[in-house]
């Protein structure tokens, strides 16, 4: 059967086994992975690969990476052919080291393309929870990108106005988000798998709140007492964050549940790509639930298009 190795593997034969493991990916993409897990590894804590050995021959290994906001995520496994079932007592063996670090959500996020992994995740006790596609927009750098018209009829959508989420405490947004979750159509399965402030660490990745300049909460408007059009109620949030010089990540967008049907995702949306060209950014790139159509429908109207899906699996 071989040898099974979970522990006291170094930087550089970590950076070996992880490489063994990513071998199908395209070179390009395998070196941000490989970069990724080495600096995740650096940041600690860091869930060691489990590989099984037979004399020098690797026959199968599975690591997971923990994510801020009690997160673990498959970071990859593979196993030469007539292994598989190495590699799916791997899978449940590093699932279980997870669990043991208190991380609650244990989950895969699996190409399309890959026709193997989801059918080791089936067997070691994952459940699919839905496909998500990745969405991008180039962006032209000028102000007249698409800007949908508002459909089903002619009144103007309701407005709101935006301002920085930093503007509210960390616990505070995190309740925000939260509340934006209910009756989503994006991945609702996992809804309550972690508390509000394990969700906002999660979109945080380790940084301040105080640091997300391009972080934004949506406010309706309202009259004051002369009359004058101010912020009043919260609507929405959404928050961008920019990676190098070029793209910039939608990485969410939630309208409280009264506020949906007004014509406020479309405002979100065209926030998110005016804010991605004064970043002088050329693409702006979103992921969402394949089942949600509203939202797909919203993307689709500004011009992004397809470009690479993605299954969801949840250990049970």
């Amino acid at each position: 059967m071989g040898e099974l190795q979970a522990s006291g593997i170094e930087p550089a034969e970590l950076l070996q086994l992880l490489n063994w493991i990513q071998i199908a990916l395209p070179h390009n993409e395998r070196r941000a992975r490989l970069g990724e897990a080495i600096e995740r590894y650096r940041q600690g804590p860091f869930l060691q690969p489990s590989q099984v050995v037979s004399g020098s021959k690797r026959l199968a290994a599975a690591y997971f990476v923990p994510l801020p906001g009690q997160v673990a995520t498959l970071g990859g496994v593979r196993c030469v052919s007539g292994q598989e079932t190495l590699a799916i007592e791997l899978l449940r063996q590093s699932a279980n080291k997870a669990r043991q670090l208190g991380l609650s959500q244990i989950q895969a996020v699996v190409p399309q393309t890959d026709s193997i992994t989801p059918k080791l995740l089936h067997r070691a006790g994952f459940t699919k929870l839905t496909t998500v596609s990745h969405l991008t927009l180039e962006l032209n750098g000028t102000s007249t990108q698409k800007r949908p018209a508002s459909p089903g009829n002619t009144a103007a959508p309701t407005q709101g106005m935006f301002r920085s989420a930093r503007e509210l405490s960390s616990r505070r947004l995190a309740y925000l988000i939260h509340q934006t979750f209910e009756g989503t159509l994006d991945c609702p399965a996992l809804n309550g798998k972690r508390d509000h402030q394990q969700v906002l660490a999660g979109f945080l990745d380790g940084q301040p709140l105080r640091q997300q300049a391009h972080w934004f909460t949506l406010h309706t408007l309202g009259p004051n007492a002369t009359g004058t059009l101010v912020s009043s109620e919260l609507a929405g949030c959404l928050l961008l964050n920019p990676h190098g010089n070029e793209l910039v990540e939608l990485s969410y967008l939630g309208l409280l549940p009264s506020m949906r049907g007004q014509g406020f995702g479309r405002q979100l949306v065209s926030q998110a790509i005016d804010v991605a060209q004064s970043l002088k950014a050329s693409l702006l790139v979103a992921a969402v639930d394949d089942a949600n159509t509203p939202a797909l429908s919203i993307y689709q109207q500004f011009g992004f298009t397809p470009h690479q899906s993605f299954s969801v699996w949840l250990q049970a």
